[in-house]
């Protein structure tokens, strides 16, 4: 829900679409797999248990409910507070220190809660049928910060007038949402089209958009040649220091400890140590391949595959 508002940090409507429609077992498994996410949920009872410590009321484990109207409504809190009928909601969350300052803490450094997570807790509660939530996380360095919050019907109906549409008019139909300016909906794309065939359509119109696009990309080049001439000049000011300032503006330019492994050495290396002979290697390197993926080009030309009517 919170990647149908782009609230989300890393989700967005073409992935919900993709999930809901194209599950990847495969990909949930190992996003399941990284130490970040399995540290998330082992530390979920914990936090769990010093929110309902500190609010002084019971919490067990949330399950997934459903909307007692929207049928296609459904939400699993982390917790549900009370011991019969929950009276509120819970949702904890284990935040690293990069992410909370990027979206945990304001300007002064206080904890707040970021939208898409205020987002994920208003969903929730109507399906929990409560009118209250709770937010707890551990920030950084274990620092643990709590809110409760009135539900906000108004924020809620919000939500659920861009949710629906999404559930109705493209997961229930299987028709892709349409086109965003996110990464996210170029990767569904790709996924939905993974190939394709020598023709080109006729769309009417498609011109002046290709022409636009191709303006676009000039304008970006001046613009990122200009930006490269600024911080060209700005290297100059700083020299063999680590930087220049200026009020409140500050600019560094210094040495990283790594720039990254050479792999492709180390791979050469390996195969040294271990006998492994250039047709071998060749043989290896091409079973590790990544396929290839479909590309962008725009050019007037009029020699050029057969036509397809739209």
């Amino acid at each position: 829900m919170r990647a149908l508002t782009y609230e989300h940090p890393w989700k967005k409507p073409a992935d919900v679409f993709m999930e809901k429609t194209r599950p990847d077992n495969d990909a949930q498994v190992a996003i399941a797999k990284k130490p970040r996410v399995m540290l998330g949920h082992a530390a979920e009872p914990i936090i769990i248990g010093m929110l309902a410590e500190r609010i002084g009321l019971p919490i067990r484990k949330g399950r997934t409910r459903r909307h007692k109207f929207y049928e296609w409504m459904s939400a699993s809190a982390d917790g549900e507070v009370g011991t019969g009928r929950p009276v509120a909601s819970a949702e904890v969350k284990l935040v690293s220190e990069d992410v909370a300052v990027k979206y945990w803490r304001d300007a002064d450094g206080d904890p707040v809660v970021p939208l898409h997570v205020l987002a994920q807790a208003t969903w929730q509660a109507p399906c929990l049928s409560v009118g209250r939530c709770y937010v707890a996380a551990l920030l950084g360095d274990f620092d643990f910060v709590m809110w409760e919050f009135e539900h906000d019907q108004r924020f809620w109906t919000d939500i659920t007038q861009i949710a629906e549409p999404f559930w109705m008019n493209h997961v229930m139909k299987n028709v892709p949402p349409p086109p965003d300016a996110t990464e996210a909906w170029g990767r569904m794309f790709e996924k939905l089209h993974p190939r394709h065939r020598p023709e080109l359509r006729r769309v009417a119109g498609a011109g002046d958009i290709i022409r636009e696009y191709r303006a676009l990309g000039e304008q970006i080049k001046q613009l990122e040649a200009k930006r490269g001439l600024v911080k060209q000049e700005l290297i100059s000011m700083v020299g063999d220091l680590e930087g220049v300032i200026d009020g409140p503006w500050k600019f560094t330019w210094k040495q990283s400890a790594s720039s990254g492994t050479d792999w492709e050495a180390v791979a050469r290396e390996l195969a040294r140590k271990h006998g492994v002979t250039p047709e071998a290697m060749a043989a290896e390197i091409s079973r590790h391949a990544i396929p290839g993926s479909r590309r962008v080009h725009t050019h007037e030309d009029k020699k050029h595959a057969p036509l397809r009517a739209a």
